[in-house]
């Protein structure tokens, strides 16, 4: 061992005589010495200190190197010499176990390692000893980490530290910057300190920490402190200051003075939960004020208490200390009390608010605020020895300054309102804002709340047993305390607005009617009567006798036009919600026909008392509807047959919007009439659909009698098309907000001026009514031209605006009443509108080289942006716009897997189940009827999720056809899917004004159809995606037709190389006039020249690779390929003679034996295919090849 590092204390002398004297002495005098380890010096290199080498004396204070680590072997003991430490700036590494722990304690502690002081019991650890500088503690020093350096400490005792010359020593364990781990640790009997930290972050678990005056100091940092026993902690067993998140949990503390104290100078989250105190003078979370940071305190086992108790007095046990009574709020500091915080407040102490007081519970976890000996509610804080009573020694107030605010939402007071205050009140706003709802006043003093200024709103509370007024209002301007429950049925007493009111008094300038009749929360009697609201064209509309919806032709549809305004232009009466929506042909379909029946039977059960499927004239405004008060007046006359006194309203699309409107009209009566509004499918901020079927004709998705060109006619002047307009939040919104752009415009010459004008892409708000209202100076089309966009009511869509804000993202229901949004996930739904420049072909020539369109424009063109976020109508974002808290919930239903049903599983399938039709899927109805109706909790649903569904990436190829042609596919069993016909086993059809789409699924082989109607050209798009994705595209672009032609493409499945080349049959004559090869990620289109004719060569070259390509059978491939090269060979040596010498030219003038050599090729691969080693396509396909070459001879 190198004498630099280490000095061995007993040192034996090789000389005789002084192995005599030794001799003697060690007989004489009793040894009390003990070999050790001496460190002296930093540790500047990696170092293990071992149990051989044990114990360890430090006599100076030393330091681990930065970069340097010392790992210290279970076992070791480590002893420090009075005043000294160790400083940690690299990395310490102390991991014992339960048989060895390692020790750290003073040189004096003869109990570990041995007398290694050499004094036997003259000294002792803690003890004072007498040297030539006085009295000195025989304590040593600390463990300090500071910043960046790194402590693990498993299975440590430390004790003995604190060493002190008149001034508060340091902690054992100090971190002051650095990352420290402590488990299984015990603190015991340290000077002052066990554990302190100024900065860093600390992590302390399963440990002891006893016998001192603070078992863990804070200052600042993150701290998680877990699982530990605080006993017989002089001071404080816990003590908190400055910032940092602290988190301390399943924690005990016993036998000491204050549990936990926590200065609220600094910003800081705190965490508790499972913490047990008991036998300390303070059984909780002293609170030392003033709050001058953001604070954010939660709930759990341990009360908060507002007391004089602390500082410098902490241990002479009097809680009468005059001069901190309260606990101050500064101005612009908050301070939050999250749900099941107890906070209890001595005699006539006050929180005194500047700032901003929050208060929030929950429902199952309320705040509770109470007295310092109430010991019924958050248990014995105070050991009083009952010699006080919560009655008697009541706490203050909480007061609330100027332009302070204070937010209570489900708190409990109790025994406030100590008559020692001049407002004798629980809260005292003096001025500020003051927010109260589902809150209990009780076992207070005179008043429950004071108000002398600013605002004040009290909802849903409870406000009982004060002797002179619940509520007090000393100035003229009136307060909303509406539905609340002022300890009797009978309401509040007032003397002329309510003198047989039996409940807490209330002043005059307070809103109370309506009031409680029970305390908030009471079960009510289940169930509530319902009140349905249909969507649009969800209700028959009547002209007199004749029955105008649903229409059965165009002439039906022309009665129910409105005018300018949105006013109707006859005299149009209301019938029934329609159950089956009679369409044309076989396209009756079932609307509420199922929802309809469970009322009835719901009613005759006894499981409602009553309902009301009430139908509305949907064309009109939202505020039109309302005008006369009927709906109103009949939630009125449900809630008060209902059992439970109030109605559910169930909504499905447009009716939901109507719900909202009602409550509004409603207004605070509203939370007294309405349980519950359930959402299904609703348009909260609006649907792109909407766009389409006013520019362009968009179908409503309901199978009807008239045409687009109509439909887009009707929608001109009628409010309830502007009412589902995307809302200016449709893409901002908080709840849930939407990617997507409204309106895109591509590059191209027809677009230009729209480009100019709006840019690339509208989302939403004014750009989107300026391209609507046609600013950029287009004219509005003629009826039948549904491709160039129309121009929208400039009235209506201006008034839409403030009527979808009323019911749009700003909209909230009312206290205490449960909002439910269901929406329909996995169908194809339109999210916008893609606006394009396409080819035209006006006119076409067939040549003797082949077809080719001599004339031709470009012409604006336009295609729905669909995603499978939505129910085919309405996208998901916007059914589901309300964020999701403890009131408002969300409900996916999984389409995509619904349909699957049908899809494959049937013949022929007539419909999907979609926006139109989502209450006629049974899983929807009985969530509704049980779950959220009724109160089951069980929720074994195979398509309805309180979670989004993964949509997949499920392949689809689809064909977009802009044209005057029709469109359809004829899958492999001979279904034909085309607009008559819309739903195939794996494919399905769809039309958007002009526009018309084939979506295939399923890997379905089959056949696209498009027949002529008018002359003109056509262009296809075909597009092969994997969910939303594109991942390939072909365009036919401009292609030429009449009203006879036939032009197909055959389908090989979803995948998009698997797609033939179209065939177009031009005059209808059954026969192919030209065909267009297939050129996957380009365009494809006829020239506009005359083609030229093929070469020789190029016949040859498309001859080898055609046989190299189709033929399987070697011999003949090989035989055929060695002819064509035959052939060519003497073509280009006879070429090559012509050109040299007229005479040759004249020999070879007819090509007589190279046309010989041709046809005797084509009579072999005649022979080839009789004989079944070519196929007959293959044969014919090479046998025009050499027709060919033969013409070109």
């Amino acid at each position: 061992m190198s004498d630099s590092t280490y000095n061995t204390c007993v040192k034996v002398s090789t000389r005789y005589s002084l192995f005599l004297i030794v001799v003697f002495f060690s007989l004489a005098i009793p040894n009390f010495s003990q070999a050790f380890t001496a460190v002296t010096q930093d540790i500047s290199t990696d170092t293990t200190w071992t149990t051989e080498q044990s114990p360890y004396h430090i006599s100076e204070n030393i330091s681990i190197a930065t970069g340097t680590s010392l790992i210290i072997e279970p076992g070791v003991v480590v002893k420090f010499s009075d005043s000294q430490g160790l400083t940690i700036r690299g990395s310490l590494s102390v991991v014992g176990t339960s048989d060895l722990p390692i020790y750290f304690t003073s040189i004096h502690d003869d109990s570990v390692g041995g007398d290694s002081n050499g004094n036997g019991s003259t000294t002792a650890p803690g003890t004072s000893r007498k040297s030539s500088i006085g009295n000195i503690p025989t304590r040593w020093g600390s463990i300090i980490f500071e910043a960046e350096s790194t402590g693990n400490l498993d299975n440590v005792i430390v004790r003995y530290s604190g060493y002190d010359r008149r001034v508060t020593p340091l902690p054992a364990i100090y971190n002051i910057g650095g990352n420290v781990q402590i488990s299984n640790g015990h603190i015991d009997d340290n000077g002052y300190f066990g554990i302190g930290q100024l900065s860093g972050s600390l992590s302390l678990s399963d440990s002891i920490l006893e016998d001192q005056q603070v078992g863990v100091s804070i200052k600042d940092g993150d701290v998680s402190i877990t699982r530990n026993n605080f006993s017989d902690i002089n001071g404080f067993g816990l003590m908190l200051d400055g910032s940092g998140d602290i988190s301390f949990t399943e924690n005990t503390f016993n036998g000491g003075h204050i549990a936990v104290t926590l200065w609220l100078s600094g910003s800081r989250k705190l965490t508790h939960y499972g913490n047990s105190a008991s036998d300390n003078y303070i059984n909780g979370i002293l609170l030392e004020g003033p709050v001058l940071a953001d604070t954010e305190l939660s709930g759990g086992d341990l009360p908060y208490v507002i007391s004089a108790v602390g500082g410098s007095d902490a241990g002479t046990g009097d809680l009468s200390f005059p001069n901190q009574h309260d606990l101050t709020v500064g101005t612009d500091i908050s301070l939050t009390f999250l749900n099941q915080a107890v906070v209890k407040l001595e005699d006539d102490a006050t929180l005194d608010v500047m700032g901003t007081l929050n208060l929030i519970g929950k429902q199952d976890q309320p705040i509770i605020v109470t007295s310092l000996y109430d010991n019924s509610l958050g248990g014995v804080v105070w050991d009083q020895s009952g010699s006080n009573s919560p009655s008697v020694n009541r706490w203050g107030h909480i007061s609330i300054a100027p332009d302070a605010s204070v937010n209570l939402n489900y708190v409990e007071l109790h025994y406030g309102g100590d008559s020692r205050f001049n407002s004798s009140s629980v809260i005292f706003n003096q001025g500020g804002l003051l927010d109260i709802e589902n809150s209990v006043f009780k076992n207070n003093l005179s008043y429950g709340i004071r108000h002398q200024g600013g605002t004040t709103n009290v909802f849903n509370t409870v406000l009982e047993g004060h002797s002179t007024y619940g509520i007090f209002n000393e100035t003229d301007t009136e307060i909303n305390a509406v539905n609340n429950y002022w300890g009797d049925s009978s309401g509040p007493r007032h003397a002329t607005l309510n003198p047989q009111g039996l409940g807490d008094a209330v002043s005059d300038n307070v809103a109370f009617i309506p009031w409680l009749d029970a305390l908030p929360g009471t079960e009510p009697e289940c169930c509530s009567s319902v009140l349905f609201l249909p969507g649009i064209m969800g209700t028959e509309l009547f002209e007199g006798a004749d029955k105008r919806w649903e229409p059965e032709g165009e002439s039906d549809v022309e009665r129910l036009f409105l005018d300018e305004t949105g006013k109707s232009l006859n005299d149009i009466t209301i019938g029934d919600v329609i159950d089956t929506f009679d369409g044309p042909a076989i396209f009756s379909a079932d609307l509420y026909k199922s929802f309809l029946n469970d009322l009835e039977v719901k009613k005759q059960e006894d499981f409602i008392d009553d309902y009301d499927a009430y139908g509305y004239d949907w064309r009109l405004s939202l505020s039109d509807i309302l005008a006369s008060g009927e709906l109103e007046n009949r939630i009125r006359e449900l809630a008060t047959a209902s059992k439970s006194k109030k109605v559910t309203i169930v909504a499905h699309s447009n009716g939901g919007l109507l719900a909202k409107a009602l409550v509004n009209e409603l207004g605070g009566e509203a939370a007294g009439l309405v349980d519950q509004i359930i959402l299904v499918g609703v348009p909260q901020l609006g649907t792109p659909q909407a766009i389409g079927s006013l520019l362009h004709g968009y179908d409503s998705g309901i199978p009807t009698f008239y045409s687009d060109a109509q439909a887009r006619d009707f929608a001109f002047n009628s409010p309830f098309t502007y009412n589902l307009l995307p809302h200016d939040s449709y893409s901002n919104n908080a709840g849930v907000s939407v990617s997507t752009p409204l309106v895109t415009f591509d590059n191209g010459e027809a677009t230009q001026v729209f480009v100019d004008t709006y840019g690339s892409e509208i989302y939403s708000g004014n750009q989107l009514r300026e391209f609507l209202a046609g600013t950029d100076g287009r004219t509005s089309p003629d009826y039948d031209d549904l491709v160039n966009p129309s121009k929208a009511n400039n009235a209506l869509l201006q008034a839409a605006v403030s009527q979808q804000t009323s019911v749009g993202h700003l909209w909230q229901a009312p206290e205490g009443v449960k909002v439910y949004q269901i929406a329909g996930v996995g169908e194809l739904t339109v999210a916008g509108i893609e606006y394009q420049t396409i080819n035209l072909c006006l006119s076409v020539v067939n040549g003797a080289t082949g077809w080719y369109c001599n004339t031709g424009t470009k012409t604006l063109g336009y295609k729905p942006i669909r995603v499978l976020d939505g129910d085919a109508t309405v996208v998901e974002p916007s059914a589901l716009a309300m964020q999701e808290d403890e009131n408002v919930k969300r409900w996916w239903i999984d389409l995509k897997e619904y349909n699957k049903i049908l899809f494959g599983q049937v013949t022929k399938p007539i419909f999907r189940t979609e926006h139109k039709d989502l209450l006629e899927i049974s899983e929807v109805r009985n969530l509704i009827w049980n779950n959220l109706i009724g109160t089951s909790t069980a929720m074994d649903y195979q398509f309805i999720s309180a979670n989004k569904p993964g949509l997949g990436l499920d392949k689809r190829l689809t064909f977009t056809l802009h044209s005057p042609l029709s469109l359809s596919y004829n899958e492999n069993d001979g279904t034909v899917v085309d607009e008559s016909s819309p739903y195939g086993r794996y494919s399905q059809y769809k039309r958007y004004g002009e526009v018309q789409i084939i979506d295939i699924y399923n890997d379905e082989e089959g056949t696209i159809v498009m027949q002529g109607e008018k002359t003109g050209s056509f262009t296809l798009e075909v597009e092969e995606s994997d969910g939303e994705e594109i991942t390939s595209t072909i365009t036919y672009a401009g292609i030429p037709s009449s009203t006879s032609t036939v032009a197909s493409i055959e389908v090989g499945g979803t995948n998009i190389d698997d797609t033939a080349s179209l065939q177009v049959d031009y005059d209808g004559d059954g026969e192919t006039d030209f065909m267009l090869e297939s050129a996957v990620d380009e365009t494809v289109a006829l020239p506009d020249e005359p083609p030229s004719e093929p070469t020789v060569e190029e016949l040859e070259s498309q001859f080898k690779t055609y046989v190299n390509d189709n033929l399987t059978n070697k011999s003949v491939k090989k035989s055929l390929v060695r002819q064509i090269d035959q052939f060519y060979k003497q073509y280009q040596q006879q070429e090559k003679l012509k050109s040299k010498s007229p005479f040759f030219a004249k020999l070879f003038q007819n090509n007589f034996m190279l046309r010989l050599r041709l046809q005797a090729l084509e009579r072999q691969i005649d022979l080839y295919a009789s004989w079944n080693r070519v196929p007959i396509e293959t044969s014919e396909e090479l046998n025009r090849l050499i027709s060919l070459m033969i013409n070109k001879l």
